[in-house]
């Protein structure tokens, strides 16, 4: 059974119009409500850090691995935080802080 009332939050480095990212928010707001934050944006971190607050999952498609790290100021904002998706693999031990967490 798939939750229902849960806050997402997408960060991207793509355009947020593409399709992918706008199917991908409709099926997510379907169970809650759904942030979409662009790297692009040189407000992302403090959208994201806005967003962290009331987030239940993290979705974060940076094909490239940015100059972002979830560093103890984002994980902290994020204590309802229960998943972090990635569409990179053996990249993510660099985007999240191991001190962190």
């Amino acid at each position: 059974m798939v939750a229902s009332n849960l806050n997402s939050v997408i960060l991207s480095d793509h355009p947020l119009s593409l399709e992918w990212i706008k199917r991908g928010a409709a099926l997510l707001e379907t169970k809650g409500t759904t942030t979409t934050i662009s790297l692009r944006n040189p407000s992302w971190r403090d959208e994201l850090l806005s967003a962290l607050v009331d987030a239940d999952i993290l979705l974060v498609s940076p094909w490239s691995l940015p100059d972002i790290t979830l560093d103890h100021a984002l994980l902290d904002r994020a204590s309802r935080l229960k998943a972090i998706g990635v569409t990179y693999d053996n990249r993510f031990s660099s985007f999240v802080s191991v001190d962190a967490l």
